[in-house]
């Protein structure tokens, strides 16, 4: 029998938004080489105000913590998507990122985001 890998679903990594859409913001987030998957931890650029995955080393304003793509975006598309940007609660363990944890979850907690 065949083995069978089941991959992240879009909003997995979700607990519990705030009421209603408050936790919510459509944004553009741009293309990358790779898929932009679900739990994708974002920054938003100081130029052009447009979304791309956390990057820790960054100086383009992607080092700061800006939100949680919600839905997974192929490779070389760039789409306006829903994100989680203030207010809820997530699991941390589902969340995609690179750099230190500790910094990842400062980031969030100041948007009012908790990590679980």
């Amino acid at each position: 029998m065949a083995t069978v890998t089941e991959l992240a679903r879009n909003y997995e990594f979700l607990i519990q938004p705030a009421n209603g859409d408050r936790s919510f913001e459509e944004v553009t987030v741009v293309a990358g080489a790779a898929d932009r998957l679900g739990g994708t931890v974002l920054g938003k650029l100081t130029v052009g105000g447009n979304y791309v995955p956390y990057n820790e080393a960054g100086s383009d304003g992607s080092e700061d913590v800006a939100g949680i793509l919600l839905m997974d975006i192929q490779s070389g598309v760039t789409a306006k998507r829903a994100i989680v940007a203030r207010d809820a609660t997530v699991k941390n363990y589902k969340l995609i990122y690179t750099g230190t944890e500790v910094t990842v979850i400062a980031g969030l907690a100041a948007l009012g985001i908790i990590a679980r």
